[in-house]
């Protein structure tokens, strides 16, 4: 489950790029279509990030230690 703040964040950069019109990036998409990637971009980092310290408490390793 994706934060509320993280959703929040997302819609108002979707926001600012709608009142922009048209394609809204490099990349062509659609602004729905760039909606879509945010959302999809933000729940696969969350889920990383969950999977990762899962992993770090698992294997014993101390989370403090990596770079962040």
């Amino acid at each position: 489950m994706v934060a509320q703040s993280n959703i929040s964040a997302i819609r108002k950069a979707y926001t600012l790029l709608s009142e922009n019109g048209g394609k809204v990036n490099n990349y062509g998409m659609t602004n729905n279509e760039w909606f879509d990637f945010l959302v999809d971009l933000n729940i696969s980092a969350l889920g990383l990030e969950r999977l990762t310290k899962q992993l770090e408490t698992m294997s014993g390793s101390v989370a403090n230690s990596r770079p962040h």
